[in-house]
C-alpha cells in the first residue's frame, strides 16, 4: 500500500479498467484507498460504473438478507423426550444377560447347605481334637482368640441388625 492507499497493480487492470478490488473500495466508500484518476475513471467510464453499480445492489442485498436474518425470531429446540423405549430395551438385555448368572447363582444357593454342614462336621472335629488334648498351650489362646472374635463379631452384627428401640424413663424411640 503506497501513501495514497492500494498499490496501482491492485487497483488497475490490465486493460485499463479498475480492479475487483478498487470497485469494493468505491462500493464500502473507502475513497482513501484510491487514488484520484481512479474516483474519476468510475464516474467516466461505463464498463466500471456497470460493474460498481451491481457490486453496489449486492452489497443492498446482502445487507437485508442479514437485517432479516437478525430479525427473524429464533424457534426455541425442540423439548428432548426421555427415551423410555431404550431404556425399557436396556433393561430387557441387562436381564438376559444376567440369566447365565443367576443359574450359577442358584447352584450356589442349593449348595449352602452342603456347606453349612460340611462346616458343622469340621467345627465338631476340631472340638473333639480339642478335647482330647486339653486346653493347654497354644491351643487354649487360640481358642480363647477365636471364641472373642467370633462373640465381638456377633455382637456387631446384631446391633446394626436389630431394630433400634430406647427406652429411657419411660420414652421408646
Amino acid at each position: 500500500m503506497t501513501e495514497h492507499g492500494l498499490e496501482p497493480e491492485l487497483v488497475w487492470q490490465s486493460d485499463g479498467h479498475l480492479s475487483e478490488e478498487a470497485l469494493v473500495a468505491l462500493a464500502d466508500a473507502e475513497l482513501d484507498l484510491l487514488p484520484e484518476s481512479a474516483q474519476l475513471h468510475a464516474g467516466d467510464c461505463e464498463a466500471c460504473a456497470e460493474r460498481l453499480g451491481e457490486m453496489a445492489l449486492l452489497s443492498a442485498r446482502a445487507h437485508e438478507a442479514f437485517t432479516a436474518l437478525a430479525d427473524a425470531p429464533v424457534a426455541a429446540p425442540a423439548p428432548v423426550r426421555f427415551p423410555v423405549f431404550s431404556v425399557i430395551l436396556a433393561v430387557l438385555l441387562a436381564a438376559v444377560g444376567l440369566l447365565p448368572t443367576l443359574r450359577d447363582s442358584l447352584r450356589e444357593l442349593m449348595s449352602l447347605p452342603a456347606a453349612a454342614l460340611q462346616g458343622l462336621l469340621v467345627l465338631s472335629k476340631s472340638a473333639g481334637v480339642l478335647m482330647r488334648h486339653g486346653f493347654e498351650g497354644p491351643v487354649w489362646i487360640a481358642a480363647w482368640c477365636g471364641a472373642f472374635v467370633l462373640l465381638a463379631l456377633a455382637g456387631l452384627v446384631i446391633s446394626r441388625v436389630a431394630p433400634r428401640q430406647l427406652a429411657w424413663k419411660g420414652v421408646t424411640r
